[in-house]
Formats: C-alpha cells, structure tokens, sequence
C-alpha cells in the first residue's frame, strides 16, 4: 500500500493498480471501508456513517485528485470540470480545533460530517498539487 505524508495522496492510492484505472482493486468498494479509512487517515472523528451516495461523491473526489496530479505531472491539461469538484468540496466548512479549559491547550476538533473530511482532502490535494495549479 502507497504511504505519504499527504491525506490526499494517500486517498488517491485507495485504488491498486492507478495507472490502469480498468483493471482496479477498490479499497473502498462498500461506506463501511471509507469509514475505516477516514478513521485511519487520523482525519477529525465521523458524525454518523457513510451510506452510498457519499461513497460515490468520495470516489468521485478520489478520481479527481488522482487526474490532477497525473496530469501534472505527466504535463497534460487538467479538466475544467475535475477543478470544478476539487474547489467545491474544498469550500466546505473545516472541524475546528477547541481551547481547552485552561486555556492552554487545544482538544481535537468535534465530530465531522463526511462532506468536511471529503472538504480537508480536497484542500490538502490542492496544497501538494505540483506547482500549485488549482485556482
């Protein structure tokens, strides 16, 4: 299994056998792997659970970010429309980390719903993305 230091990355590699999107061996074939995974990314805790359509809104992310960085790297165009859905799950809102009561320290972030942990995936594929191209 491909291993970085980048979220984002990590996620694209969710797929065996990435440069032959085809002949693929999902690791997120069913919500119950995804929510393993965000939980295993040391991403912010689930609110709930994944069901079906953020699975596919998920995989359709994962999609994106794997065109971004090929195409980057390979010197290709990327499509407007990949763009288009990495900017719109980055706008979602961030889990913020809290003050504790002393004042000091910070306590992890509350619960985050699927489309805010989907949001700082797509964030961290913009910030790694070569040259930083996604506008």
């Amino acid at each position: 299994m491909f291993r970085s230091d980048s979220v984002a990355l990590n996620f694209a590699a969710t797929v065996a056998g990435s440069k032959d999107r085809g002949k693929e061996n999902d690791r997120l074939s069913e919500p119950e792997l995804l929510e393993r995974w965000f939980c295993e990314a040391e991403l912010p805790p689930l609110a709930g659970h994944v069901d079906e359509l953020d699975l596919e809104r998920a995989k359709s992310l994962r999609e994106a970010i794997f065109k971004l960085v090929d195409n980057r790297l390979t010197g290709r165009e990327i499509a407007p429309s990949d763009i288009a859905l990495l900017k719109s799950h980055a706008r979602a809102v961030m889990p913020s980390t809290r003050i504790a009561c002393d004042g000091c320290n910070t306590e992890p972030p509350d619960a985050a719903e699927v489309n805010e942990l989907l949001g700082i995936i797509s964030r961290d594929a913009i910030d790694v993305s070569p040259a930083h191209t996604v506008t």
